[in-house]
């Protein structure tokens, strides 16, 4: 009988909520809470126990977010079980973690973004003048492209928590006095209006953050223009631990606000949600950020032949001219490229890649010798 009444509340309960999105672990709990009062309540009923009866039970939310069960035939005393608030979850966690992952580990950039730096300043990869190994040098320069990736990151989520708790998403771009801006952040709800500068964490020095605030009023002065007086302005860091120029914008934000006539914030996590009357959304994401941390590997992968497709399409778009250096580089490659490619798979698609570049017959003459001298010294690194 404890299966089937199980069961059964199981049906119940996705019956309640079949349009709301409630965390796993919580509606898992409920349907034990369920089914253990509802046993609790039939041994003081003498009726007949069938799967009818529990069929006639209400299911009722009520109006703090909790749920009433309500049996019938129950002495009034003990005919409700009233249970506390499910929590809500505004974003499934399936979803963070495909925007974190897809934005910081699977980009299109970042292979062909370190061979560009590489072959433009190799000393600071294999410089003698240099308390780091090549090796460490390139985990460095990884980990520096997801830190600001991940950044990125956090500009679709929170983008998409906002529009998930009723507010409308503006465009983020927009050409003001010849030149184009990006808005990290813009919605409105009603005829409020906001706009946010968001960063990830408040660590810049003393000249950039000069630059960093300057750039904000320019933007407040084109949400002025596009919008009226009816904005709200946030500078919003999103790591509350890390305030160094806290101070500073501070200062800079009460004189905006004096010349401006607008609200013009400085927070640092959690505040920024408080002002727009989502808490939850805060709580959420820790909790997913914690939970997601579990989960991603150590360090960057320096293997890039271990996605072969992924890398000859990130690197095969590279000039020749910055070819020619790296494959020329003795120390590059023997230190630097074979770190990278340890099995040579992708530098041999990269000659072939080569090979139907030169046989197009498309090249300007200048590019097609270039091609012709990077295909000639990959060749001859290949055939030792």
């Amino acid at each position: 009988m404890r299966i089937c009444i199980f069961r059964l509340a199981q049906r119940k309960i996705a019956q309640l909520f079949s349009v709301i999105s409630f965390a796993k672990n919580d509606i898992e709990r409920y349907h034990h809470l369920y089914a253990n009062a509802i046993l609790t309540m039939l041994e003081l009923d003498s009726s007949e126990v069938v799967a009818s009866y529990f069929e006639s039970c209400e299911f009722v939310i009520n109006l703090k977010g909790g749920i009433d069960i309500t049996l019938p035939h129950c002495p009034k005393s003990i005919s409700i079980f009233n249970f506390p608030p499910l929590k809500k979850c505004f974003m499934q966690y399936l979803r963070f973690k495909e925007i974190l992952n897809t934005t910081v580990f699977n980009d299109t950039t970042s292979k062909r973004d370190l061979l560009e730096k590489i072959a433009e300043k190799p000393a600071r990869f294999i410089g003698l003048f240099r308390p780091t190994l090549p090796k460490l040098k390139l985990l460095q320069n990884l980990t520096q492209s997801q830190e600001i990736r991940f950044g990125d990151a956090f500009e679709t989520i929170i983008a998409e928590y906002l529009a998930e708790n009723g507010y409308t998403l503006l465009p983020r771009k927009y050409t003001w006095k010849e030149k184009e801006l990006d808005i990290d952040q813009c919605f409105k709800k009603g005829t409020q209006y906001y706009f946010a500068e968001q960063k990830l964490r408040d660590d810049h020095d003393s000249t950039k953050k000069v630059g960093q605030f300057q750039n904000f009023e320019n933007k407040i002065d084109l949400m002025l223009h596009k919008y009226g007086k009816n904005v709200i302005s946030f500078m919003f860091f999103i790591d509350p631990e890390m305030v160094k120029n806290i101070n500073y914008y501070e200062e800079r934000a009460v004189l905006a606000r004096d010349s401006k006539k607008i609200p013009i914030h400085i927070f640092y996590g959690k505040p920024f949600f408080d002002m727009l009357h989502i808490t939850h959304v805060w709580e959420e994401i820790l909790a997913y950020l914690e939970k997601w941390r579990d989960e991603i590997p150590e360090m960057p992968e320096l293997n890039f032949d271990l996605d072969v497709s992924n890398s000859m399409e990130q690197i095969k778009v590279i000039s020749a001219n910055d070819f020619k250096k790296l494959f020329s580089n003795d120390a590059i490659y023997e230190k630097i490229l074979l770190t990278l490619f340890p099995q040579k798979a992708t530098l041999k698609l990269l000659l072939k890649h080569f090979e139907e570049i030169i046989a197009t017959g498309t090249l300007t003459k200048v590019a097609q010798i270039k091609y012709i001298e990077a295909y000639d010294l990959l060749k001859e690194r290949l055939s030792v």
